[in-house]
């Protein structure tokens, strides 16, 4: 594929998602959150909201013993050095295989829901967005069939900080802390 034709089809997905997140938003204004037996709903698009996203990254990069020091770093310098697309093709690979099971748990949800009520004013992290468009493309092709059948690797929130923070050093963009920590996390240290 080229160029041009994977921005068009960058552009269309990105368009997708925030038409049915903005979907989701109206639903959300007229009903409430919705619950899990909503169906059409679809309640794991509350993860998918850039904000709550947000939040998601540095809740899961705090509980992966991430400072908010180094998440906000890490997360800021991918979106000065990489485009949107070519994180979304970033995480799309590091989702590859993966259970999003963690991702869009109650838990999660829950946690998303209550950083969206709280209204945090902070512009989201460029990277974050492309993450969500990544995650909304593969939950989406997922559909509803059964991941647990298929014994995947799970991945959660705090993942997406490592794949970033690994993709900076390999291109020789993080700082010589942060290359020292992602050798630690490498190594399980």
């Amino acid at each position: 594929m080229d160029v041009n034709a994977s921005e068009q089809c960058y552009e269309e997905l990105r368009s997708d998602y925030f038409i049915a997140v903005s979907d989701f938003l109206d639903l959300v204004d007229l009903e409430g959150f919705p619950n899990e037996a909503g169906g059409e709903r679809k309640p794991w698009l509350v993860c998918l909201i850039p904000e709550a996203a947000q939040q998601l990254v540095l809740v899961g990069g705090v509980q992966s013993k991430f400072s908010l020091r180094t998440i906000d770093r890490v997360w800021r310098l991918a979106g000065a050095h990489y485009t949107e697309m070519e994180l979304n093709a970033l995480f799309l690979e590091s989702i590859q295989g993966q259970s999003l099971d963690p991702i869009f748990s109650p838990a999660m949800r829950g946690t998303a829901r209550t950083s969206m009520e709280e209204g945090d004013d902070e512009e989201p992290y460029t990277a974050v967005v492309a993450l969500c468009t990544a995650l909304y493309e593969v939950n989406v092709g997922q559909g509803e069939r059964a991941i647990a059948e298929l014994k995947l690797s799970s991945m959660g929130w705090g993942d997406f900080t490592q794949v970033l923070m690994r993709k900076l050093t390999a291109d020789g963009h993080a700082s010589d802390e942060d290359r020292e920590l992602a050798l630690a996390r490498d190594l399980g240290l």
